[in-house]
């Protein structure tokens, strides 16, 4: 159980780095087209990249607002995962067993809220500052592919490109431009994440606290 809430521990800081590419809003009183400003942060702000999964992590997932589900299995163990980004807050709704969990990380708290109960545990973050730069300094690690190719998935064909970052291996398979599955060997487990659904932005309820909470801090 521990290796597999790591694999996915690694996986939402992956994406969540790339949701740190947006750029600042235009300035006030100004009437510019959304599309022409994503357009335009997308050119000043992303560079070309050497492979396919780093293009994807910076353009596909610039802008710093998205919402993510995805499928988790890891030594016979499925965990499902719901994920949104807006700004610096980021949700995290996780469900294993049939037991669910919701984590919001915001204002530099982060939030353990339990509908069941109705109580939210609070608790001051660790400035991520530096995780954030590790990972950051890690993005050089998919600059190049081990290996690239056509694979086979649950009897589909898929685009791949294959990596090694300190040991682990990571396959990312693409389905034209999207990704679709990634495949990891990491910890010595064999682990496969599908990716359910990802689309621009975030419903801003997902990151309210509930006020009527009995609320818990630490």
């Amino acid at each position: 159980m521990k290796k597999l809430i790591a694999i996915l521990l690694g996986i939402i800081m992956v994406f969540s780095l790339a949701a740190c590419g947006g750029g600042e809003e235009p300035a006030g009183g100004e009437e510019v087209n959304n599309n022409q400003v994503e357009e335009k942060q997308q050119e000043e702000q992303v560079p070309e990249a050497s492979t396919k999964t780093l293009a994807y992590f910076q353009k596909f997932l610039s802008g710093g607002e998205y919402t993510m589900e995805m499928k988790t299995t890891a030594e016979g163990m499925e965990m499902t995962m719901k994920s949104a980004y807006k700004g610096d807050m980021i949700y995290s709704e996780s469900e294993y067993t049939g037991q669910k969990s919701i984590m919001v990380m915001k204002d530099g708290y982060q939030y353990i809220i339990d509908h069941s109960s109705k109580t939210v545990m609070k608790m001051q973050m660790v400035d991520n500052g530096a995780v954030m730069d590790m990972f950051s300094d890690e993005a050089a690690n998919y600059e190049t592919a081990v290996s690239s190719g056509e694979t086979e998935y649950s009897g589909k064909s898929y685009d791949y490109e294959e990596f090694t970052v300190e040991g682990e291996t990571v396959q990312y398979l693409f389905d034209g431009a999207d990704l679709k599955i990634i495949k990891a060997n990491v910890m010595g487990t064999e682990s496969i994440v599908e990716i359910i659904s990802l689309e621009k932005g975030a419903d801003a309820k997902l990151f309210e606290i509930p006020e009527d909470y009995q609320e818990i801090s630490y």
